[in-house]
């Protein structure tokens, strides 16, 4: 068993716990793969609303 933790009993260090950056990108990371449209016809659809047939070739 460790001995006594030198920022007292219960007390977490700093660098042990999750910081805000780090759940703010995991929350964006999140909503963009919920909010993102998965099939490829949707998106074409968006990019033939606003550009030309030439844009929105990719392959």
């Amino acid at each position: 068993m460790r001995g006594p933790s030198r920022w007292g009993p219960g007390v977490t260090p700093a660098h042990a716990r999750p910081t805000a950056p780090l759940m703010v990108a995991v929350g964006l990371v999140l909503g963009a793969v919920l909010l993102a449209p998965e099939q490829p016809r949707a998106q074409e659809a968006i990019c033939h609303r606003h550009n030309g047939v030439a844009a929105c070739r990719v392959w």
